[in-house]
C-alpha cells in the first residue's frame, strides 16, 4: 500500500516544482477515491492543516502549466457551491465571447474586474 501523502508532497517537489514542500506545506490527510480497479486511475484528495499551504499550491500552479501533462489539480466545494458555480457557466461563456475578462471566485463571477449581477425572473 502506497502512502498517499508521500506521493503528494513528491508531486509538489517534481511537477509543481516546490522546493523543499516538506517544510513548506502540511498536509492533514491524503487518500484514494473510489475502490481499486485495474487498469483505472483512482484520483488522490488531499486535506492541508495550514491556509498558508494552499497558498503556496496555488502560488506554484501559477508557474507551472499542468495543461500537457496527465496531471490535474482542482478544489473541492460544497455540493451548494457547485450548483450556484454551475448556473454562472453560461453567463462566463457568453462574457468571454464578448471578449471580456472573467474569473470565477468560489460562487461569484468577475467581469472586468466588477461582480457580477445575476437578474433572476421569479
Amino acid at each position: 500500500m502506497e502512502n498517499c501523502v508521500l506521493q503528494v508532497m513528491r508531486f509538489c517537489r517534481d511537477h509543481l516544482q516546490i522546493s523543499d514542500p516538506e517544510s513548506v506545506i502540511q498536509i492533514d490527510r491524503a487518500h484514494r477515491l473510489g475502490r481499486y480497479h485495474r487498469n483505472k486511475v483512482r484520483h488522490k484528495v488531499a486535506k492541508f492543516k495550514a491556509v498558508q499551504s494552499i497558498i503556496c499550491i496555488k502560488n506554484a500552479l501559477k508557474r507551472v502549466d499542468l495543461r500537457r501533462s496527465p496531471y490535474n489539480m482542482t478544489e473541492q466545494y460544497p455540493a451548494e457551491d457547485l450548483k450556484r458555480r454551475k448556473a454562472l457557466v453560461g453567463h462566463m461563456v457568453q462574457a468571454r465571447l464578448d471578449g471580456k475578462r472573467v474569473v470565477p471566485v468560489r460562487v461569484k463571477l468577475l467581469i472586468d474586474g466588477s461582480p457580477f449581477v445575476s437578474i433572476s425572473m421569479n
